[in-house]
């Protein structure tokens, strides 16, 4: 985090509880951890208007899509009323009335529940299946007809990185008869900053074989660099993954733990944009600890049930 952003933050939370009141007042360490939760809840309804870049909103993610948002001082009311004052009281609901009226003080709360770091080939086993699966559909390809993927929730971009080295691997010689394009998506943008810088510290890369890192990588020192080859596949934007996706028919869908965030109703939806985005045969790749519901099961079928991978049904 910025150094401005670490002090609004010690500004927002000093008084509430010490170390030492959450170790012994197991009352005030719940109080702390609703706050918490009704600032992620927050983050991930979207608040208004006033959290939204110009180039990507998120106001809705969390509403089911009958409904509408509320204007903002009515529905921050609400939230704050339904959600925390009835655990809240003294210097916790001080601070939680001034961040509530403090825009700037939201969004650095935002930025502390989005994830902003991941890795690469993260589940080393699930990435060996999906390359499987990517060489059996790269065999169906005509010659010519590009390689389209979304990475939604792409954080620092780590994953987008990944499957262009999977494809890159997978192609070899033939990168030219199936031009490659990723996309990669977001809400922070500071991550996506430190995605298109495209340098890594090395423990980032713990679970690549050493062969990709001198392949695909470029070393300055504890450092990584993508190599130039990657970085011109690889692209990134700021959107809310419930706008849609990127134009165009899909060969994969990368939606890792994204939607353990999200409502069963919600999650449907999202399964149900990303069936209509994939390509016959597309591939849908998920998280390890998420699932795809009624919807998801009659869409997709699965590859490989355990490594959560699944092909578009029809």
């Amino acid at each position: 985090r910025k150094r401005g952003d670490q002090a609004r933050t010690n500004e927002l939370f000093h008084g509430l509880a010490q170390p030492h009141q959450l170790k012994s007042d197991r009352q005030t360490s719940i109080k702390i951890h609703v706050l918490g939760l009704a600032f992620k809840r927050l983050t991930v309804r979207g608040v208004d208007d006033g959290l939204r870049s110009s180039r990507g909103g998120h106001r809705h993610i969390a509403q089911p899509p009958q409904q509408t948002i509320e204007p903002r001082d009515e529905f921050l009311a609400c939230a704050r009323q339904r959600l925390l004052e009835p655990m809240l009281s003294g210097p916790l609901r001080q601070s939680l009335d001034q961040s509530f009226r403090d825009l700037p003080a939201l969004r650095v709360l935002q930025r502390l529940f989005l994830v902003t770091v991941s890795s690469f080939f993260r589940d080393r086993d699930s990435f060996r299946e999906l390359e499987r699966a990517l060489a059996v559909l790269l065999e169906g390809k005509p010659a010519g007809e590009p390689v389209r993927a979304w990475v939604p929730g792409c954080a620092s971009g780590e994953e987008p990185y990944t499957l262009a080295i999977v494809l890159a691997e997978l192609l070899g010689a033939r990168r030219d008869r199936h031009p490659v394009h990723i996309v990669g998506t977001d809400l922070n943008p500071d991550a996506l900053d430190m995605a298109r810088a495209g340098l890594y510290r090395q423990t980032a890369l713990r679970e690549a074989d050493a062969d990709l890192r001198q392949r695909h990588f470029v070393a300055h020192g504890q450092h990584f660099e993508i190599a130039p080859a990657l970085r011109a596949v690889v692209t990134f934007e700021q959107r809310d993954v419930l706008t849609g996706p990127p134009d165009g028919r899909l060969d994969l869908v990368s939606c890792r733990n994204l939607m353990i965030y999200m409502k069963s109703r919600l999650q449907d939806r999202l399964v149900a944009d990303f069936h209509r985005a994939l390509a016959p045969h597309g591939l849908l790749f998920i998280g390890q600890s998420e699932s795809l519901g009624l919807v998801g099961n009659s869409l997709f079928a699965p590859v490989d049930h355990y490594h959560r991978l699944f092909r578009r049904r029809h």
